[in-house]
């Protein structure tokens, strides 16, 4: 590596992949760039969500990258799949509930992970979470690997949408989302909170119209929850705006 540039993006692959450094001086540099990588990618986040004009794709990418740093696991896009998160211990707060997790230390098989990895975007999470048992079996091999993926599946928070659009005037809406949990909730693995983020964007421009934190309380999962805000109306002249609503876990990769 012949820059700075380069061998911090090497380091942190390295990092990301759970790849072993022998080296004591390039140990000492990864434990340095991780103290202030994800401080720095949660900074130029909350930047972008400032500076919102065109910063819809950009805060995309810069949160998913927080999330992969701070859980140490690639998005589905580079390889790693949705369940890997399943196949390392918790790093979150948690309190009982060890019914699946019991056996194997309370981790899923990365086998089973790496077969569904070697399917790429045929066996990503979209694609799976429909699946029952018997078509889970044919991918996995047998019916107790189906039946974990089943399950740790579940654990994935979910959230159903629905929305309510209502003019306030010709240049402002009021948007009404209403959240519904739609996952098996786990305080092994989500604790007592899922933190969200929801944001609207215009697709056009990629601006984000509007931003706001979610917090969705385990006492709370089978709880739907309504949220409004209102939002301004770009020129309609060309055709009503089509505008695009986006919940996204601040904690789950992928």
């Amino acid at each position: 590596v012949e820059n700075v540039w380069g061998k911090v993006a090497t380091l942190v692959q390295v990092y990301l992949s759970r790849q072993f450094v022998e080296s004591f001086s390039l140990v000492s540099d990864t434990n340095y760039i991780l103290q202030n990588a994800s401080r720095l990618l949660r900074c130029m986040f909350e930047i972008t969500l400032t500076r919102t004009a065109s910063m819809s794709k950009l805060s995309d990418k810069l949160l998913e990258w927080c999330k992969m740093v701070e859980r140490r696991i690639w998005a589905p896009q580079f390889g790693h799949h949705s369940l890997r998160h399943f196949v390392y211990p918790p790093t979150i707060a948690q309190t009982g509930d060890k019914t699946l997790e019991q056996r194997d230390g309370g981790t899923l098989k990365e086998l089973i992970v790496r077969k569904l990895e070697r399917g790429g975007q045929k066996y990503q999470y979209w694609s799976l979470i429909d699946f029952d048992k018997p078509n889970l079996t044919s991918i996995v091999g047998d019916r107790a690997s189906a039946g974990a993926v089943h399950a740790y599946l579940r654990r994935i928070p979910w959230l159903d949408i629905e929305k309510k659009v209502q003019p306030i005037t010709s240049t402002i809406m009021r948007i009404s989302v209403t959240l519904k949990p739609n996952f098996d909730w786990s305080s092994r693995w989500s604790g007592m909170t899922e933190p969200f983020i929801i944001w609207v964007e215009d697709p056009d421009s990629n601006d984000i119209l509007h931003q706001e934190s979610f917090q969705l309380l385990r006492a709370n999962r089978f709880d739907a929850t309504k949220i409004s805000f209102a939002i301004p109306v770009r020129d309609a002249t060309s055709g009503p705006p089509q505008y695009v609503i986006r919940v996204v876990s601040d904690r789950w990769v992928g």
